[in-house]
């Protein structure tokens, strides 16, 4: 009896004292999550393009679309609103729009309120974070039955705010929705 109640503390020993040492480990990596998620962005499938040809001196991580016949859809960037508001379009899947920002107040917070004031949407945040969210909107009261995808995140150009938003018209989904928020994020680091 007393090999076997020996024997059992030793396990519960062993288990508990390497269950707090998992514990540490993840509290260090919880402390540093946004350093951690930054440099394991995977852009896998990316493909970088330059802006400057439409005047923005800034470079884009953007996915390369393959057409059916397996052939990439060219990229296209143009000035929307000339030095304010610039689009760039791959197929019909990717419309990213950015626009220098007015610096007035939080901006992502500014946006969520935006949104939840026209009343048209229940949202749902999916990425919720200080500089990028990624949002699920569904019409209310079940009047549309697709649920559409958006980011919105600011990023940095040439040391001024900028906007970098997909297209409110868009009808995206939640995977066409990750590579613009990609390409956000790439430009984030």
């Amino acid at each position: 009896m007393k090999k076997a109640f020996v024997y059992l503390f030793a396990v519960t020993s062993l288990s508990l004292n390497s269950c707090g040492g998992s514990n540490e480990k993840e509290k260090g990596s919880e402390n540093d999550s946004t350093a951690t998620e930054n440099s394991e962005l995977d852009l896998e499938g990316m493909v970088e393009h330059d802006l400057s040809g439409s005047g923005l001196k800034a470079n884009l991580m953007v996915p390369e679309e393959m057409s059916p016949n397996n052939v990439p859809f060219p990229v296209r960037d143009s000035v929307l609103i000339e030095g304010v508001a610039w689009e760039v379009l791959i197929g019909e899947n990717y419309k990213l729009i950015l626009e220098e920002a007015d610096g007035k107040g939080n901006l992502i917070a500014n946006e969520k309120k935006r949104l939840e004031e026209t009343g048209i949407y229940d949202l749902t945040y999916e990425i919720d974070k200080p500089n990028v969210i990624l949002y699920q909107a569904n019409l209310k009261n079940g009047a549309g039955s697709k649920a559409f995808y958006h980011v919105y995140g600011i990023v940095k150009i040439e040391g001024k705010d900028f906007i970098a938003k997909s297209d409110e018209a868009g009808d995206f989904n939640k995977g066409q929705a990750e590579k613009m928020l990609k390409s956000i994020m790439a430009m984030q680091k």
